[in-house]
């Protein structure tokens, strides 16, 4: 066997082992009762920033909203945080959207942000009582949803119906696993090859 045809063989395990597929995602968190602290579902991690008195992490809410979801508190009723975060573990998101419902009159917002944490799209939910939305975004690590309040803890919002496409990371480097089973194939092919030269 040519060396060029082994060489053409370990650029085919090299790209086979970066192919990443992207998965979609759907949350409902109408399913939880209301109070249930979560910190991650499905590689996504859900985390209260600008807490406030709202130590702890963030719990299913919905009092006196339209629907139940993921809110910006640590009980599922008052003190607030001022932002809620879905931050994707499990790679980089797009197609992004979500129900949202404001318990109030206060002009809500979302912010997302890559993995250099540079700003990649945002828009308003204003005072949205279980509106749709569409984001959309691409190469999303993380999204943002702020109460407006400038940290004040007496705001909250609840997020559900939450879905994304996430498309894992592609490491310029395949696992240890993965080069070891390649070596070992081309050491296969290649001994195989010396046997044939030999008899020939």
């Amino acid at each position: 066997m040519k060396i060029s045809t082994l060489v053409a063989a370990a650029v085919l395990a090299l790209s086979g082992a970066a192919h990443a597929t992207a998965t979609s995602v759907d949350l409902d968190f109408s399913t939880y009762a209301r109070g249930t602290q979560l910190t991650s579902l499905d590689g996504v991690a859900f985390s209260l920033v600008n807490q406030g008195a709202a130590a702890g992490n963030a719990a299913v809410g919905g009092w006196g909203m339209d629907f139940t979801g993921l809110s910006n508190t640590a009980t599922g009723s008052y003190p607030t945080a001022q932002d809620l975060v879905f931050t994707f573990t499990g790679g980089t998101a797009s197609n992004i959207s979500f129900n949202f419902d404001n318990w109030g009159s206060n002009s809500s917002s979302y912010t997302m942000f890559d993995a250099a944490n540079n700003v990649v799209g945002s828009g308003s939910v204003g005072n949205a009582s279980g509106g749709s939305f569409s984001a959309g975004g691409t190469d999303v690590a993380k999204i943002v949803f702020d109460n407006g309040t400038g940290g004040r803890s007496s705001w909250e919002f609840a997020v559900n119906n939450f879905s994304a496409t996430i498309t894992p990371a592609v490491s310029a480097v395949p696992e240890g696993s993965s080069t070891t089973l390649m070596l070992a194939g081309m050491l296969v092919v290649g001994t195989a090859a010396l046997r044939r030269q030999r008899k020939a």
